[in-house]
């Protein structure tokens, strides 16, 4: 089995987000997710006001980082896991973990 890696984040409900990626991701790097993925609330409902989530302005991405040398073995066999920080377009940490429930 090739090695790959599970790039994950958790969200403002505590909820663990990720996905997997493959070796050559294993470095310094990133990962895109939809920013509106802090507009989903317990059960399940879309919340499109939320603040920081800019779902009424065009479903933007966050852009997950993390560092090479965080990265650690997993639980499952042939994957290691990282947590990553996230952070907007324009470069700036990402505040959208600060939505209104």
């Amino acid at each position: 089995m090739t090695e790959r890696l599970r790039a994950m984040f958790c969200d403002h409900l505590s909820i663990m987000w990720g996905k997997y990626l493959p070796p050559s991701k294993m470095r310094d790097d990133e990962s895109r997710f939809a920013r509106p993925t802090f507009s989903v609330h317990y059960d399940k409902d879309l919340l499109i006001e939320a603040p920081g989530t800019m779902c009424l302005e065009g479903i933007p991405d966050m852009a997950l980082r993390w560092k090479g040398d965080e990265i650690r073995a997993g639980w499952e066999p042939g994957t290691k896991v990282v947590m990553g920080d996230l952070y907007g377009a324009d470069g700036t940490s990402c505040r959208c973990a600060r939505v209104a429930r």
